[in-house]
């Protein structure tokens, strides 16, 4: 056994293995449950509001934008700056949504 200094604990190091197995199969189980325990077959579908789907060049962050060859131009419905700003907001996972609400609920895309 082990003697901690700070607590005057003795510590047996079988019953931590044991302890620690325990967890790390725990962990595992919720890896599992959760989708993460390795599979490689995806939740969900790929999403529509990937930028890379929608312009046709990888696209995984604002730089990115940047340089895309070729804006789409959304039917004609967006200019380029319109389109890079757009674009630039799908990069953000989690404020995507608001930004785009903000930028389509705009008194001059109404016009």
């Amino acid at each position: 056994s082990v003697k901690v200094a700070g607590s005057n604990q003795e510590l047996d190091p079988a019953k931590l293995s044991k302890a620690a197995n325990f967890l790390a199969q725990g962990a595992s189980a919720l890896k599992g449950f959760f989708g993460r325990g390795g599979e490689s077959e995806l939740a969900a579908p790929p999403s529509s509001a990937d930028p890379s789907a929608l312009c046709g060049e990888t696209v995984k962050n604002e730089t990115d934008v940047l340089y895309v060859a070729k804006m789409p131009t959304f039917d004609g419905s967006l200019g380029s700056a319109d389109a890079e700003l757009v674009l630039s907001y799908l990069t953000a996972p989690y404020v995507r949504i608001p930004l785009l609400l903000q930028f389509f609920s705009a008194p001059a895309r109404f016009a």
